[in-house]
């Protein structure tokens, strides 16, 4: 598997997760997988594990990250 970095957008499987096929950032990398999240609009972003199994790096990089807007900036 290629080298995952925080900021990448993976692909959840459907094959093996019901999260599958969302796209998600990667915001932390753990021994087992990932941790992320996908954006859902009106309703704000959704956090998701994903074993290193479930998912495939689609070798895309997130422009910006879910760190980078909080609420109190987008109200401004």
């Amino acid at each position: 598997m290629p080298t995952i970095r925080i900021g990448d957008i993976v692909q959840a499987n459907p094959e093996k997760c019901e999260w599958g096929p969302s796209l998600v950032v990667v915001s932390e990398i753990k021994s087992w997988g990932i941790q992320g999240y996908t954006h859902i609009p009106f309703q704000g972003d959704a956090f998701i594990r994903l074993k290193f199994a479930d998912f495939e790096p689609t070798g895309g990089r997130a422009i910006w990250d879910h760190a980078d807007h909080n609420d109190e900036e987008r109200s401004k």
